[in-house]
């Protein structure tokens, strides 16, 4: 999740607020896969009784949500066309 640490303007104080907002999003976002990956595992271990399963069944889910994401932008860069105009 890259994000420019450096403001466009050397007097632009908003970029503090700007990069912690965006900071505190991208740890909440992430603190959320966690929570619901080990939600996912605990219902796993409680119905099976397995650890095996307690670890495969949310790292498939994860792996699907990945391979789910990576097939969406490969379909939005594929739809991209550069000889349009696009305002900057």
């Amino acid at each position: 999740m890259p994000y420019r640490t450096v403001p466009e303007d050397p007097g632009d104080v908003a970029f503090v607020g700007r990069t912690f907002a965006t900071a505190l999003f991208k740890f909440t976002i992430v603190t959320s896969i966690l929570g619901g990956t080990l939600a996912i595992g605990s219902v796993a271990l409680t119905l099976t009784g397995s650890r095996v399963a307690a670890v495969g069944v949310p790292l498939f889910c994860l792996l699907s949500a990945c391979l789910y994401g990576t097939l969406a932008v490969a379909s939005a860069f594929r739809r991209y066309d550069i000889a349009r105009h696009a305002p900057v």
